[in-house]
């Protein structure tokens, strides 16, 4: 009874360590599609530039994104390093309490990310038939200022989780 209860004990650890690792994981791969984007977008800038567009906005977007993608991954890598490292029961069990906050708070940076993505083109197309309107140029700059919280808030997540205080 009490070899069941230690193995399922770490089997279940074991595969609590695989959806974690799952998760980040998932997170990696929507960082490299917000890459993507902003390599096929720095195109789209250059594009409007070369027609003499004012691209000072989108250019402030498209740095806030790619500011953002460098410190998604130094999180991804962190956590796969930790991970890697980690083998015992209590290992594990302790890495998925404190790679929680960091999980969440590469979440919450990516959905504003993504928001900022989708008001970027938008602000593209506007320029490419004239001129950004008031509304768009005003909620880029709002999503560029929720981006920068978002990236304040996971630099303290992961100064944190390296540290091992999350």
């Amino acid at each position: 009874s009490k070899e069941i209860r230690e193995s399922w004990l770490t089997h279940r650890n074991l595969l609590k360590k695989k959806i974690w690792v799952g998760l980040n994981e998932r997170m990696n791969g929507l960082g490299k599609k917000a890459e993507n984007f902003s390599q096929r977008f720095s195109n789209v800038i250059q594009e409007l530039k070369d027609q003499n567009k004012d691209t000072e906005s989108l250019e402030d977007g498209l740095e806030r994104l790619n500011s953002d993608a460098n410190l998604l991954k130094e999180a991804h890598e962190a956590i796969r390093e930790k991970y890697q490292e980690a083998n015992t029961r209590e290992e594990i069990e302790a890495l998925n309490e404190d790679s929680k906050e960091l999980l969440k708070a590469m979440n919450e940076l990516m959905k504003k990310d993504f928001k900022l993505m989708a008001t970027l083109f938008r602000a593209a197309n506007e320029l490419k038939n004239g001129e950004i309107s008031e509304e768009t140029f005003e909620k880029l700059a709002e999503q560029i200022g929720e981006a920068a919280e978002k990236y304040v808030e996971l630099q303290i997540a992961l100064d944190e989780f390296k540290a091992g205080d999350a």
